[in-house]
């Protein structure tokens, strides 16, 4: 049987494939936005310090707890419903956030927020790749890759502005609305009709994604210290503006990410994922030796770009090696990657702050890539991870 990659392309720019893009860049602007507003709001009514990090952070934990759940919602009920309840669920709490100063009740708001949130990403990806051909998949998921990216380029430098115009609630209601235009384009999304169900026997893990998920893992744990440390090393090394590194870190992650889409297809996920994680590392390294502010963004943007081809490569390769029954659990186990990674790093690596400052960190956390490529590397040319028992029966 040949291989989907080897069969002539077809068109990818479908009205349907257009919907998905378009919905997910949508809401993407409108959760992006919450991002820098959600601590300075928590601050307005002199919310402590181990408050704000707490409703900030439990999102993490739900996204950790819940992620396996939705991709088997997905599977169960289809990647259209599961997209918009989850996006309901965020028009819903992002407004209601702003009607309170009650700490616990944001703790709550937050949790369902995170159930939300991860249930639209892991349904809106599957959706969208449900509308590409098996030949695009590469390309495809390097177009839906760049729709977060691109509301952070959007949404962070009229997010406090919009606030100090709308108001703490009015902003969260225009946030909420964003939200509620994703619905309203999802519903326009066509769906092929289900076949007859035949009893299938899931786990809240997909085996044949678990191995894109493990190297995909070892480039999150990166994510620590760019999320949680990187604006204090801008401060500390008088870098500039914090924020002109996420932007510039954002801007690489987005634009390349069709050419990359577009590698994947023609040489295949390994090609373009192993030096990825390669580069990350050189990349997460050199941020955290940078001494000068364009050195700081030459790193941030190599190492944005970096992350733009792991992340293409290998939920790629974790959607070709699954059933197309079991795309939403692929997703969601490749997903949980990141928050097991987020959670892991930000947790360890902010305790030996103190002893390794915060260059250090980030010189430390290079070390993962770096076994992950390794790991890769062995798998790939041993097969011994690279195509888990199950999944091989597809090819």
């Amino acid at each position: 049987m040949a291989s989907p990659r080897t069969a002539s392309p077809t068109s990818l720019w479908t009205r349907q494939f257009l919907l998905v893009l378009s919905l997910n860049s949508v809401f993407a602007i409108g959760f992006n936005a919450l991002v820098p507003l959600l601590p300075l709001y928590l601050a307005s009514f002199h919310a402590s310090d181990s408050d704000i990090g707490l409703v900030v952070g439990i999102f993490g934990l739900g996204a950790l707890l819940f992620r396996p759940l939705s991709g088997q919602l997905v599977d169960r009920f289809g990647a259209r419903r599961v997209s918009i309840v989850g996006a309901l669920l965020f028009v819903v709490t992002t407004p209601l956030m702003a009607f309170t100063t009650l700490v616990p009740a944001l703790i709550a708001l937050r949790l369902v927020q995170a159930t939300g949130l991860v249930s639209f990403w892991t349904a809106s990806t599957a959706l969208g790749m449900g509308t590409a051909q098996a030949t695009r998949m590469g390309v495809a998921m390097g177009f839906l890759g760049m729709t977060g990216p691109f509301g952070g380029l959007v949404a962070s430098p009229i997010a406090v502005p919009a606030a100090d115009l709308l108001g703490w609630q009015g902003a969260f209601i225009a946030m909420g609305l964003m939200a509620l235009v994703a619905v309203a384009m999802c519903l326009a999304v066509g769906v092929a009709p289900r076949g007859p169900r035949t009893p299938v026997r899931r786990s809240l893990v997909n085996r044949a994604a678990l191995t894109p998920a493990l190297f995909f893992w070892s480039w999150a744990l990166t994510q620590g210290p760019i999320l949680g440390f990187a604006p204090l090393l801008a401060l500390d090394r008088n870098l500039g503006n914090p924020g002109l590194f996420f932007a510039v870190f954002s801007l690489s992650n987005t634009i390349f990410r069709p050419a990359i889409g577009i590698a994947v297809d023609r040489w295949g996920p390994p090609v373009v994922a192993l030096p990825s994680l390669l580069v990350s590392a050189v990349g997460i390294a050199m941020i955290g030796l940078a001494d000068t502010q364009g050195w700081f963004l030459v790193w941030a943007f190599i190492y944005g770009l970096a992350n733009g081809g792991i992340y293409t490569s290998l939920m790629t390769l974790a959607i070709d090696r699954s059933p197309g029954n079991e795309r939403g659990s692929a997703i969601a186990t490749f997903q949980w990657g990141w928050d097991m990674g987020m959670s892991i790093s930000s947790t360890v690596l902010g305790t030996v702050t103190g002893l390794l400052g915060y260059g250090g960190i980030f010189v430390v956390s290079a070390v993962a890539p770096i076994i992950g490529s390794g790991l890769f590397t062995w798998s790939w040319r041993t097969r011994r991870l690279y195509v888990p028992a199950r999944a091989a029966a597809i090819e």
